[in-house]
């Protein structure tokens, strides 16, 4: 861990709280997941779905979790398909950069495309910012190391699985990634007074160019030596780019900018919410490293941009993939023939010789056992906390099925069960000799394991494995999804996958649907019907999850049920109060300005009566000359009649002049 002050401490990873396994009668599956205290993050891919449970506190809003306690459980075709101006990268842009940052040197890190070559493993060192340690990590060295560990694992399986083609029909298996070194930045870097550039930890508004640039620039001062690097952050990029990554540098050494070519980014953060489902930042991260391994896109082609009938875009598509489609978590035949022309790399290791960790649960090269974190803490009686056996042991319970208190089981005992791993192979017993339990007898090709599935020479396929099994003339069928209409949704389909260039028609291959509750393009399958997801939303994960339920708030609607009757009560009543009291408020100035109006004019009216009364009062021929002033000086009424007009002054100015008039002649 790196903090504010440039200091760093290193911590322990404790590494019984990792698990990798796959889905019981799932060809193809995977699981990954770790603990991050006492919840579960969990990521399950199957071909053509994926599942995932994580802390709910990362998609809900702190009041809908406010214990942070809860758990969200989702499926990859709940979360809808981000935007179009959301892409993962801009590969064109990333192709540009590299030709420029390129060094005279290159050709010595060529790699050797002729040769098979044992070493298969990439040791990346993988960075988090300060964005991601805070935020998505929540100041949780465990959390944050766990989850990176996570999506690397995932990646390094889909990698794995893949076929690369290179030169000259050399074709590669089994490449993979491994994590060589873990970096957490705790705090942001200060701005330095001295400095040109700025370091891609500082708290800065990064768009992904300079982020990559950044990132690179301080790789290649660190002369950091691995296989790859990889930035987890949470920058927001106005263009929508959620990754960035240089193309086709494996192992490259800096260039003569100083910049570390074989760096990546990606971002678990963008202006729809604030943090990625894991399940999508996993297909971020994976999509970056393949640009690292020598792919661009996928080109707008038939044989590697398919429509979701014959399995969807690959992996490489540059709009960001839902995840869902079979095609989507694999490599195109475009991008396997362009990473295999980078492969092997001068820098790959032999993951065989890849020294393990001692208190992971496995036993790895120059272990004799290894009983996890029980082990770490001298707590196991068969092995120690240096992962060797003690000296009255000759095996290890806890990593020997066929052991029993530290010694050898008994012969006939049995070790493994049908059903369990093996579904496809018969009850297995111990020999007596041996701490390793023997493999059974496979079960008869052609039994039942599964819906839809049976047994093929010792393991359970399903429909399009089964009927490549069966081929006589050498045909591949694979997985896809009949997407014609919902009757067809349910249906187990395969395609001919022989020929690449030319997929065949997905078709049903058996004769069942899919079990009910069985996923299908969006909806839940009954009856062998795909039904679409009716279920009204609780609650927007993120502004991704369509369809959600949370028992928290079923529990509270229920406990306080009078206070939910009152809520209900007053949103119902309060809008029609509000319009009501506005009308009536219009109405009452209407009146009242009418009333004003009126009040006016009989004011103005009586004024013109007095105003003849002075004109008459001026007339010599009304009154004698004699008796006119002097009745007048006398008259108590001239004050009333002062008064009046004074009053009618206030409320009609315009007749001032008139009022003064007629009180100097009175």
């Amino acid at each position: 861990m790196i903090h504010g002050d440039g200091s760093s401490t290193r911590f322990a990873l404790d590494q019984s709280k990792l698990f990798t396994g796959h889905v019981i009668n799932k060809q193809g599956s995977s699981v990954s997941a770790h603990l991050e205290g006492a919840l579960w993050n969990i990521h399950i891919l199957e071909p053509g779905e994926a599942y995932a449970v994580e802390p709910a506190w990362r998609l809900l809003e702190r009041w809908e979790n406010p214990y942070n306690d809860t758990m969200v459980a989702y499926r990859l075709s709940d979360v809808t398909d981000l935007p179009n101006k959301f892409k993962f990268c801009n590969a064109p842009g990333n192709q540009e950069e590299f030709r420029l940052l390129q060094d005279p040197y290159r050709g010595q890190f060529q790699p050797l495309r002729n040769k098979r070559s044992t070493k298969d493993t990439c040791v990346i060192h993988v960075v988090a910012d300060a964005a991601t340690f805070n935020k998505r990590c929540k100041r949780d060295n465990m959390v944050c190391s766990s989850m990176m560990i996570n999506i690397i694992q995932l990646t390094d399986t889909m990698y794995r699985n893949s076929r690369f083609e290179g030169n000259l029909g050399t074709y590669y298996t089994g490449i993979g990634l491994q994590v060589g070194k873990l970096t957490l930045y705790t705090e942001y870097t200060p701005r330095s007074k001295n400095g040109f550039y700025r370091h891609f930890n500082e708290h800065y508004n990064f768009n992904a160019a300079k982020k990559l640039h950044s990132f690179a620039r301080a790789i290649g001062l660190s002369g950091d030596t691995y296989c790859l690097h990889h930035l987890f952050s949470n920058f927001i990029d106005s263009s929508g780019i959620l990754g960035r990554a240089f193309t086709s540098v494996l192992c490259r050494a800096k260039n003569a900018a100083g910049l570390a070519q074989n760096t990546g980014i990606s971002s678990g953060t963008n202006k729809m919410g604030p943090f990625l489902p894991s399940l999508k930042y996993h297909l971020v991260v994976a999509h970056e490293i393949g640009h690292n391994f020598g792919t661009g896109h996928d080109p707008d082609t038939s044989e590697c941009a398919p429509n979701d009938e014959y399995g969807g875009k690959f992996m490489m598509w540059p709009i960001a993939v839902t995840g869902s489609n079979p095609n989507n978590q694999r490599f195109s035949n475009c991008s396997l023939r362009q990473i295999g022309r980078n492969i092997p790399a001068r820098c790959f290791k032999d993951r065989s010789k890849i020294v393990g960790f001692c208190g992971n649960g496995i036993v790895d090269a120059g272990e004799e056992c290894d009983a996890g974190s029980f082990g770490l803490n001298n707590q196991d009686k068969c092995c120690t906390s240096g992962c060797t056996l003690r000296v009255f042991a000759d095996c290890s319970d806890a990593n020997d099925e066929c052991c029993t208190d530290c010694g050898l089981s008994k012969a006939g005992k049995v070790c493994r069960e049908p059903g369990y791993l093996y579904s496809c192979v018969q009850r297995s017993y111990c020999t007596g000799t041996s701490s390793v339990c023997p493999l059974g007898k496979q079960v008869p090709d052609g039994e039942k394991c599964g819906h839809q599935h049976v047994c093929s020479m010792g393991e359970c396929v399903g429909p399009c494995k089964n009927a490549t099994n069966k081929s006589t003339t050498g045909k591949i069928y694979l997985p896809c999804s009949c997407t014609k209409n919902s009757m067809q949704m349910c249906n187990y389909c395969c395609l001919d996958a022989t020929d690449p260039s030319k997929p065949g028609e997905c078709q049903n291959f058996a004769p069942e649907p899919k079990p009910d509750g069985s996923p299908c393009d969006g909806g839940l399958c009954e009856g062998g019907v795909c039904l679409k997801q009716v279920v009204q939303s609780v609650v927007l994960l993120e502004k991704y999850i369509q369809y959600v339920q949370t028992s928290s708030f079923t529990k509270f609607m229920r406990s306080n049920i009078v206070l939910v009757v009152i809520v209900l009560s007053l949103i119902m009543w309060l809008p029609p109060s509000f319009v009501i009291d506005y009308f009536d408020h219009q109405e009452r100035e209407e009146r009242e300005s009418m009333a004003e109006i009126m009040l006016h004019d009989i004011q103005l009216d009586e004024l013109r009566k007095r105003w003849a009364v002075k004109d008459w009062l001026k007339s010599d021929s009304v009154l004698p000359k004699s008796e006119s002033k002097g009745s007048l000086k006398q008259n108590p009424s001239s004050s009333v009649d002062k008064d009046t007009f004074s009053v009618l002054d206030d409320q009609t100015p315009q007749f001032t002049t008139a009022e003064t008039s007629l009180q100097s002649v009175i």
